[in-house]
């Protein structure tokens, strides 16, 4: 009789363990769900692209990183956080979404004018097109990587410029400094 009403107690146990466990899920679902709700940009700013890297900033640094730079109403932007493919390796490249180059840049190879806030240097980077893939690659790209000191984990954000004859994009560069977003000059 003891056996059976110990045997009862731990099922009862384990259903209450697990109903706990399973609110908790539902409940770390549901605070994610939120997360990605506020970390988007709201409809009218439609013109915000992510790299797979950056969708992983939280709504809070994307904040910080947009409250530090000045985008001019209409351009559009797209946001990196640099890996190791990107600065590290020979073939240096960065690519950019599909969907951001599809509609904003043209279906051919051609340069892109690289400028950054506060510099006089202009860097003229190779954008490349291919219909699986677009993006930055090689010398030109690997200069502006170089003069700039860009390293791993910096955020880039790369503002099109809208309105101007040559395709330009100034890049506004962020490191963490001691956990927190600090724009480079």
């Amino acid at each position: 009789w003891l056996f059976i009403l110990l045997k009862e107690t731990i099922t009862y146990k384990r259903k209450s363990l697990n109903l706990k466990t399973s609110a908790i899920i539902q409940l770390r679902a549901r605070q994610t769900r939120k997360r990605r709700v506020i970390k988007k940009h709201p409809k009218s700013k439609s013109n915000y692209y992510y790299s797979r890297y950056a969708e992983g900033l939280t709504g809070e640094e994307q904040e910080v990183i947009f409250r530090s730079v000045l985008i001019q109403q209409g351009n559009v932007v797209y946001v990196t956080v640099l890996g190791k493919n990107n600065v590290r390796s020979r073939r240096n490249s960065l690519t950019f979404p599909g969907n951001f180059a599809a509609k904003h840049l043209v279906e051919r190879s051609h340069d892109i004018l690289l400028l950054r806030p506060n510099r006089r240097e202009t860097w003229c980077a190779r954008y490349y097109y291919h219909p699986k893939e677009q993006g930055f690659s090689y010398s030109p790209w690997t200069k502006f990587l170089r003069d700039n000191k860009l390293c791993e984990g910096h955020v880039c954000v790369f503002e099109l410029m809208k309105g101007v004859s040559k395709a330009t994009m100034i890049v506004h560069v962020f490191t963490k400094v001691d956990g927190r977003f600090v724009l480079l000059d």
